[in-house]
């Protein structure tokens, strides 16, 4: 969201500069989370998806082998001939137990002895063998060793076992209590007994032997012996006696390889031996790999089973779903006293051995038996060997199936049906029910797991995202493989319907692109065979349409829907059902595009159909009124879709059951569209309902169910109740912790909200933290994705073989389903710009802008690679680091980027698109920073063009620009002017609301008009305006605990106390100040500023003492908060003016260099406000009589305000009238004069000569000739400027009467007492009628009065 500057009112007499937080509820706006987005052409949750890294080509174990232990490919490469089939040999001839030394001198030998002298496979025999060799001393232990079993071997042994007829094993039929065996257990026979009718067994890790009754058996076939059977039953028994490894009872010194050399494979435990050592030959042979050089790390013949199966549980299956009873057998094992060095050595392997060792092999397998049960993705032990292999490895990890099975993707793709189930079992990987057969072990991977950062998302994305991976190779191998063996690929049908089914699982990874391609290619060759209006056509665009608005490209997908439409309608007829959900798509894509009359249509005319086809109490007709009543909301007709949501509920009702999860979304809706309307109590009614049923139906804990509270913290944060929107959103950031993980997207959502919240209440630092924290979770999001896509795997119709008697149509989203925008990688990008963005927002409003933009420009950046350099967020990004210059007052800067966002916004949207009218508005804004009113109306006038062509000349949208010129006019002083914008905007505002009284766009505008009546003088009509604009105000919150409110009455007593009724002030600003300590608190910020305002009003009257007490309570708090910050600098100013007025000078300039010092710290040494202090410093050495050093600091501030603001800025002419009161006290007057007249001259350019600052100027101008006695000049120059004053200001303006005044002593001076008798009646009248009997001024003008009178007497006299 990018920070805007645009003004649609103006209150508390400046210009509003609206920087909006985006909040993270799920999408990137406030609150969006609790309506249903844009419907959208239905699609799968998206596959986690990350940055691919490369993926290695399997290779040989010769020196392919060596290459990929050396990380040399040059040497490999060099490595060719009969030198390296004599390298290949020396490495497979290598004793297991051969140390370095011995490995160097026989490469050596070799290479000499056949006469291969190249150094460079030299250096890579001695490299890879001496980098192996420390790898395996170091990673290795008494339970592991990492050198593979032969594949030719491992064939061997169990054909070898299988044919042993002394190795029998049985499973038991039933539990047999008398031998402590249960059901389904395995046993392996020891002898025959005697009898015939029984036999003697051995159960796994028990030594005794138990005789069993044959009747309670069945033989167990070696083709259902499982890992664990050979392990138990062979493996174990014939290494325990020495606690050796099975590589050491094998005879030959190759069975097993060189370490880390061949394939880590992944398996379960109870995957049949037969099926993994066949599917392992078949997988190695279609690569061309022969098995006599091939190895396999296995950890039932490359662990030492001896010593592991001490410390084996006797239970099978042992099952852990509670991380504590994991921890707490961990700590206390039954065999911890007697196996703790053996414990730690498991510890070890677990945490940090394992993956070290993974990375070093050449491939890891992952064995899946059964595609309809796969056992790994629930095992914990295979779990984390496939994260290593995800993390760790550089070469690829590839799946291979159990013999005998259909598990083939070509197969898949080709049939358009299998695979549903491995993919929801990996989408559906769940670290709180993974299991094991050892407790600690699975205990010890928990913690791993956990200690990872990311922590139980981390683990589980990153495992998903490898097994997506290979998935996604299979399909481009398949769909390679097709086009290759197709016959003529142009024309093939099976071709084009293996790509629809291809894309299908394309689209299910997020794989827009490829899934894009897949079915346009099909269009293409659908179209060739059949025809461009054939079925099979129209279907393969709907498919390409659903991905193409996934990737946000709407115009896109809305222009394939239509075309898709067309078929449908040649083929279906216009009332088909098909053609009814193809129109609901359609209407997703038109909202997308804010087309939301043409989404009406769309989804009037399949609601329409859906009646008339399926009955007026269908599901699928309540999804169609849902996503209408939506559009409504959008259009702002919340009647209407209020009474479409009550449609779509009772249908719900009917078809699903009242407590159907449908039925609570559709309550939470429509709690949104109450909230719209003002309606809180109802809103928060429904918002519970709502709640209350999903806790009913999910259970107290469940993921949805921490999206009310976020919803009613939004509307409780909206009423001014921070501390129960807190509550709610620490509620739900509780559950979606514990639901989805501390590092979720969801949970980053919610720390936002909070960090919104914060920044509301002024605790500003509570709130970064806050934004950085979520920050973290969003971009480890970007690379390991924390929403897998659970339950939304099936393919259903999609990936069916379509033919011409059969076109699934694709079912409309529920809202039954997850309401978000779908995590793409793309909107996770946006969604950390848009953190970055909202801290920046943060940090600006502390003042820390160099901070700010630092966060606008990182988010700039990720926009910018995100979307490119001319997308719609990088126009948004600009603005928000335009909106930091301009709070910088680099106002060059800020317009060179906002001239950007101008061109990018005209490029993307047209020259009369809104955005660009916004556009103009903010730069109108930088002009009027910049003084250049002129220019600023231009601006104004041209997004006033646009706004009335795009909307209509009396369009709320115009009537904001109206309010947008007048605050120009105003600044211009053009004061009648500035009233008939105000008024032409308060008449449009009147016209186009329900309710004026109760209207906050009109509060506003007469809160604007009454700035504009205090301008002109005219204090009783601006107060009668204010006290309009406040009665709305109060009818609109219907209490006094509201912070627009608190706003007016803090202009009220500003009158007031211009008007010399300080008491009335004051009560005016206690109320101001109660009701913003009771919203925001008593130590906030805005409550600092209410006591600098009453401390000014105070200075004003002179009443030094009390406005001293206000400072100081408002500097109090904001050193709380920010000992450094500008503000601090700014009261502390106001204190030294205060010290000033009452002659303490040494303290004023005490107090100044302290401001001083502040703001050069916090804003630089240059800043313009730095230019404000100096200037107040300069003021107190004048009135102390340093009248040289004042005019010197004068100097530097001038110097700095140039530099910020330009020479000619009406800053400028400001310090020039002060250093030219400096020379005129000093008695230079012909250089007061120039400096004068130069401060003239720049109000002229930059207003216009009949402005009332210019009228200033020469009213000083006057003072000047009139003290040098040139009282026919000084008359001339305060004539004009009492004629510009009655031009500009009202009759009654007390700048009128300062003119008078001055023409009081010009005649008084010319000995025209009778002229200047009065004049001096005239000023004090005013005087006296503005400012009250006790004003200063109106003293002075007594004081005048009286000496005239006597004046006049005396020349009559005389």
């Amino acid at each position: 969201m990018g920070c805007t500057m645009s003004k649609g009112t103006h209150e508390g007499g400046r210009l509003e500069n609206h920087m909006h937080l985006s909040r993270g509820l799920g999408s990137h706006k406030r609150r969006t989370k609790k309506q249903r987005p844009v419907p959208e052409a239905p699609q799968d949750e998206e596959v986690l998806a990350r940055s691919e890294g490369s993926v290695c080509s399997r290779s040989s174990s010769s020196s392919a082998s060596a290459s990929a232990n050396s990380g040399n490919a040059g040497a490999a490469n060099a490595t060719t001939g009969k030198l390296g089939a004599a390298v290949s040999r020396l490495a497979k001839k290598r004793s297991s137990y051969e140390g370095k030394k011995d490995v160097r001198r026989k490469v050596l030998y070799t290479i000499k002895s056949e006469g291969l002298e190249d150094p460079a496979a030299f250096s890579l025999a001695r490299g890879s063998s001496e980098a192996a060799a420390d790898a395996a001393a170091s990673l290795e232990n008494e339970i592991v060793r990492f050198r593979g079993f032969r594949m030719s071997d491992l064939k061997e042994f169990w054909r070898t076992l299988v044919a042993d007829e002394h190795v029998v094993l049985y499973e038991a039929k039933s539990d047999i209590a008398a031998a402590h065996v249960s059901m389904g257990q395995t046993l392996f026979r020891v002898k025959e007994m005697d009898s015939q009718d029984r036999v003697l067994c051995r159960a796994a890790f028990r030594r005794d032997e138990i005789e069993v009754p044959l009747d309670q058996l069945r033989k167990k076939e070696a083709e259902q012996w499982t890992v664990e059977d050979v392990c138990n039953f062979v493996v174990v028994p014939r290494t325990t006696k020495t606690d050796c490894f099975f590589e050491d009872t094998c005879s030959g010194d190759e069975a097993f390889g060189r370490p880390f050399e061949g394939a880590f494979v992944v398996h379960a435990r109870q995957a049949r031996m037969a099926s993994l050592v066949q599917s392992l030959e078949t997988h190695f042979c279609e690569h061309g790999e022969p098995l006599d050089k091939t190895y396999v790390w296995i950890d039932t013949f490359c662990a030492n089973q001896a010593l592991l199966s001490q410390d084996t549980p006797q239970t099978d299956h042992a099952q852990v779903t509670d991380f504590k009873k994991a921890a707490r057998n961990e700590r206390a094992g039954p065999h911890e006293s007697d196996h703790a060095s053996l414990l730690g050595l498991r510890r070890k392997l677990i945490r940090s051995t394992l993956h070290k060792a993974q990375r070093r092999f050449q491939e890891t397998i992952v064995f899946i038996e059964d595609c309809q049960d796969p056992e790994p993705m629930r095992r914990a032990w295979c779990l984390w060997e496939m994260y290593g292999a995800a993390v760790g490895t550089r070469h690829p990890m590839n799946l291979v199936f159990g013999a005998g099975t259909d598990a083939n993707v070509s197969a898949w793709l080709r049939d358009g049906r299998g695979g549903d189930e491995l993919l929801r079992a990996i989408y559906e990987i769940d670290m709180r029910t993974m299991e094991s057969r050892n407790d600690g072990d699975l205990s010890t991977i928990r913690k791993a797991i956990l200690r990872l950062p990311g922590g139980l998302p981390e683990f589980k994305a990153t495992v998903v995202w490898c097994l997506l991976r290979w998935f996604r190779e299979r399909v481009e191998q398949a769909v390679i493989v097709a086009e290759r063996d197709a016959a003529e690929p142009a024309r093939d049908r099976s071709l084009a319907h293996l790509l629809v089914n291809a894309g299908g699982f394309m689209r299910k990874m997020n794989e827009f692109d490829v899934a894009f391609g897949y079915f346009d290619q099909a269009v293409r060759i659908f179209s060739r065979i059949d025809g461009s209006q054939s079925v099979n056509a129209g279907m393969a665009k709907h498919r390409a349409a659903v991905v193409r608005h996934a990737q946000e490209r709407y115009d896109e997908a809305y222009s394939l829907f239509d075309e898709a439409l067309f078929i449908k309608r040649a083929h279906y007829g216009n009332r088909h059902v098909i053609v009814a959900d193809l129109l609901h798509n359609m209407a997703g894509s038109a909202a997308a595009l804010q087309e939301y009359e043409e989404a009406a249509e769309l989804y009037a005319e399949a609601l329409s159909i859906k009646r008339e086809k399926l009955g007026l109490e269908h599901a699928s007709v309540a999804n169609t009124l849902h996503d209408l009543a939506f559009v409504r909301r959008l259009q702002g007709q919340c009647d209407l879709s209020l009474a479409l949501y009550g449609k779509a509920l009772a249908i719900y009702k009917n078809a699903l059951g009242p407590r159907d999860a449908a039925v609570a979304h559709t309550l939470n809706n429509m709690g949104a569209v109450k909230e719209c309307q003002g309606h809180f109590d109802e809103a928060i009614t429904l918002y519970r309902e709502a709640l209350s049923l999903l806790r009913e139906t999910l259970g107290e804990r469940h993921a949805s169910v921490a999206e009310p509270p976020a919803q009613m913290a939004a509307l409780m944060e909206a009423q001014g109740k921070h501390a129960e929107a807190l509550d709610l959103l620490q509620e739900s950031a509780s559950i979606r912790r514990e639901t989805l993980g501390s590092r979720h997207e969801s949970v980053a959502d919610a720390l936002e909200g909070m960090a919104v919240i914060k920044d509301t209440l002024g605790e500003r630092d509570q709130s970064l933290e806050l934004f950085a924290e979520a920050l973290i979770i969003r971009k480890e999001s970007l690379s390991h994705p924390s929403r897998p896509p659970v339950g939304a795997v099936s393919f259903g119709d999609e990936n069916t073989i379509i033919s011409s008697e059969h076109d699934p149509s694709i079912s409309s989203p529920t809202p039954a389903r997850s309401s978000s925008v779908p995590s793409t990688v793309n909107n996770r990008r946006r969604s950390v710009a848009d953190t970055l963005n909202n801290m920046a927002i943060v940090s600006g409003s502390q003042g820390k802008h160099d901070e700010a933009i630092d966060f606008y420009g990182q988010a700039l950046d990720m926009c910018r690679d995100t979307d490119g350099e001319r997308d719609m967020a990088v126009a948004n990004m600009l603005a928000g680091m335009g909106s930091a210059k301009v709070a910088q007052n680099k106002f060059d800067e800020a317009l060179q980027m906002y001239n950007q966002v101008l061109e990018i916004r005209r490029d993307k949207l047209g020259k009369s698109h809104l955005s660009v009218a916004d556009t103009l508005q903010d730069i109108g804004a930088i002009k009027h920073a910049q003084g250049k009113f002129v220019e600023e109306i231009s601006m104004y006038e041209e997004a006033m063009t646009i706004c009335k062509v795009c909307l209509g000349e009396r369009h709320r949208a115009v009537a904001n620009v109206h309010n947008n010129l007048g605050g120009a006019y105003d600044a211009q002083g053009e004061y009648r002017k500035a009233l008939e914008q105000y008024s032409e905007a308060l008449d449009i505002y009147t016209e186009t609301t329900e309710d004026k009284d109760a209207d906050s766009a009109i509060a506003s505008t007469l809160n604007n008009m009454g700035i504009v009546k205090k301008s002109l003088g005219e204090y009783s009509e601006a107060l009668a305006l204010y006290k309009r604009s406040l009665a709305i105000k109060r009818r609109i919150w219907d209490h006094e605990a509201n912070l627009s409110i608190a706003d007016t009455t803090g202009n009220i007593a500003a009158i007031k106390g211009v008007q010399g009724d300080l008491s009335g002030a004051l009560a005016d600003y206690e109320e101001t100040l109660s009701i913003k300590r009771t919203i925001l608190g008593a130590s906030h910020l805005n409550v600092a500023e209410i006591l600098v305002n009453m401390g000014v009003m105070e200075k004003n009257q002179g009443r030094f003492d009390d406005a001293l007490e206000h400072f100081t309570q408002a500097l109090e708090i904001q050193r709380a908060h920010s000992p450094r910050d500008a503000r601090v600098a700014q009261t502390l100013n106001n204190m030294a003016v205060v010290k000033g007025g009452q002659g303490e000078y040494e303290g004023a300039l005490l107090l100044c260099k302290e401001a001083l010092d502040i703001k050069r710290e916090a804003l630089g040494p240059r800043h313009d406000s730095v230019a404000d202090t100096l200037n107040n410093m300069a003021l107190a050495k004048e009135a102390s009589g340093n009248g040289d050093e004042a005019y010197a600091l004068f100097e530097q501030a001038l110097s700095i305000r140039k530099e910020a603001l330009g020479e000619r800025h009406l800053s400028v002419a400001d310090i020039l009238n002060n250093m030219a009161i400096v020379k005129e006290e000093q008695g230079r007057d012909e250089e007061a004069w120039t400096l004068y007249a130069e401060a003239l001259s720049i109000r002229k350019s930059a207003l216009h000569e009949r402005h009332s600052l210019v009228a200033d100027s020469l009213n000083n101008m006057g003072a000047v000739r009139r003290m040098q006695g040139k009282y026919d000049e000084a008359l001339a120059l305060n004539t004009e400027a009492m004629d510009i004053y009655r031009e500009t200001l009202s009759e009654w303006h007390p700048s009128l009467a300062r003119s008078m005044f001055n023409m009081a002593l010009v005649h008084e001076g010319l000995g025209e007492f009778d002229q200047a008798l009065e004049y001096a009646q005239k000023s004090e009248h005013i005087w006296r009628k503005t400012l009250g009997d006790n004003h200063r001024d109106t003293l002075s003008a007594e004081s005048l009065v009286e000496d005239l009178r006597l004046a006049v007497v005396a020349s009559a006299q005389g």
